[in-house]
C-alpha cells in the first residue's frame, strides 16, 4: 500500500486561494474525485475541505501515483494556474503522509492548537 496527501492549509496558502479549491456543487466534487480514481489508479480517496485546509488523502496499491498530475487536476478544477497550485501544495507520501494525517487529526497542525473540530470533520 502506498499513501499520499496533497495539502493546502493556512500555513501555505491564503483563505482566498483555499476558497478557490472548494466545490460549489456535490456533482463537481464527485466528478473531480472520479477523475483522480480513473487517472491515478487510486484505491481509496478522502477529500478534507474546511475553512483552514484542503487535503486530498489517497491510498494506492501501486507507487505510480503522480502528484504532479493530481496537482494539474486541482488547478484545472480551481481554474487556477498550475504553477500557483504547485508552489503552495505540500505533498506527503507513505510514512510522511501517515505522520501528517495524525498531526492534522490531533490538531497539532491547526490554526488553533488543540481545537477538537478537525476530528469530526475527518
Amino acid at each position: 500500500m502506498h499513501f499520499f496527501i496533497i495539502s493546502f492549509s493556512h500555513k501555505n496558502s491564503s483563505a482566498t486561494f483555499r476558497d478557490s479549491l472548494t466545490f460549489k456543487h456535490d456533482s463537481d466534487k464527485e466528478q473531480f474525485l472520479q477523475t483522480i480514481f480513473q487517472t491515478q489508479n487510486v484505491k481509496e480517496l478522502l477529500l478534507l475541505s474546511t475553512c483552514n485546509r484542503f487535503e486530498l488523502i489517497g491510498v494506492s496499491e501501486h507507487e505510480a501515483i503522480s502528484p504532479q498530475k493530481v496537482l494539474e487536476d486541482i488547478a484545472t478544477h480551481a481554474s487556477t494556474d498550475v504553477n500557483a497550485v504547485k508552489e503552495r501544495a505540500e505533498v506527503y507520501v507513505n510514512l510522511g503522509a501517515i505522520h501528517h494525517l495524525f498531526t492534522v487529526a490531533s490538531s497539532l497542525d491547526s490554526l488553533v492548537l488543540g481545537e477538537t473540530q478537525i476530528v469530526g470533520q475527518m
